[in-house]
């Protein structure tokens, strides 16, 4: 007998796969003055897919019985490298956004911040995420340790606090966003800065969708003592939005608006790069001088 479950045939690979590639395709559209509305109906189209996947996922390990210990070692496997990828992405990400502080352009005065950016105090808002992320991961070990010990209501109680505390999470992005003195637009440093923290928001929204699904699954007794591979995918994933935000909180707020001011061409490092007297030149120059000197700069 094979450790592997012999599954039906299901469409909705075939079905995902298409609604995603027509998503970028319509987003590139967009981006070249096409309608929004084709990307909301790709967006509806992925929704769609993702429950009744899911719901064929439920169906087949719970109530089938399919997931055999060799199925559940596969996808403890895939959630792994699924975590791994992206943790690979936001790399990328805290990459650029480290070239930009320790190597800043000489258009912008060598400066990270640029000049005429005020960038996000790490002590106001960013910490409160960073204490409702830390508290939300917390509760959701307790929650963890309800479920293997059988006291369901706990549980229950637990996982709700941490659903509750990530609707805190996107009231304080949403506040921060709407007083920055920044947009994506203003040079490199608002590009990576949206870029990094927008997609660290949609993937706490993901966490927390399935954190909410995971909630109404144990409400409907779905889950046992074991290893359940739906919840601790749920754990990992949001334990690994939180080591993020602390990633970000650390080098985004904190260095790029304490440590970062001057960048590589302060540190010494270049003392005889003749863009280090140039960048000490630029620091001199008034803020008309200074348009004026771009203006010749990019005729």
């Amino acid at each position: 007998m094979s450790p592997w479950a012999r599954v039906g045939h299901s469409p909705w690979p075939f079905l995902m796969s298409w609604s995603i590639a027509g998503g970028a395709l319509s987003m590139i559209i967009w981006f070249w003055g096409g309608h929004f509305k084709i990307i909301l109906y790709h967006c509806v189209l992925v929704g769609v897919c993702s429950w009744g996947w899911a719901r064929d996922t439920i169906r087949e390990g719970t109530f089938a019985g399919m997931y055999t210990s060799w199925v559940i070692r596969g996808l403890k496997w895939s959630v792994q490298l699924f975590i791994f990828s992206e943790v690979m992405f936001f790399l990328s990400f805290f990459y650029a956004f480290a070239h930009l502080n320790v190597v800043p352009s000489f258009e912008f005065g060598c400066q990270s911040p640029p000049p005429g950016i005020k960038p996000i105090h790490p002590r106001a808002l960013p910490f409160f995420n960073l204490c409702v992320l830390l508290l939300s991961s917390g509760f959701l070990n307790v929650a963890t340790g309800n479920m293997r010990m059988g006291e369901h209501h706990e549980c229950w109680f637990y996982l709700v606090l941490t659903l509750v505390l990530s609707s805190f999470f996107f009231w304080a992005q949403y506040h921060e966003y709407s007083r920055a003195w920044f947009t994506i637009c203003d040079s490199c440093y608002g590009s990576t800065f949206y870029m990094l923290t927008g997609f660290h928001g949609f993937h706490v929204f993901v966490g927390s969708l399935v954190l909410l699904i995971n909630l109404w699954r144990h409400s409907e007794y779905q889950f046992h003592s074991g290893f359940n591979v739906g919840w601790y995918g749920g754990v990992w994933y949001w334990h690994f939005v939180d080591l993020v935000w602390i990633g970000i909180w650390t080098f985004v707020y904190a260095w790029g608006s304490w440590g970062g001011t001057r960048g590589y061409y302060t540190y010494g490092f270049v003392d005889k790069d003749p863009l280090y007297h140039k960048c000490k030149y630029l620091d001199t120059l008034s803020s008309a001088e200074y348009l004026a000197y771009l203006e010749a700069l990019h005729p």
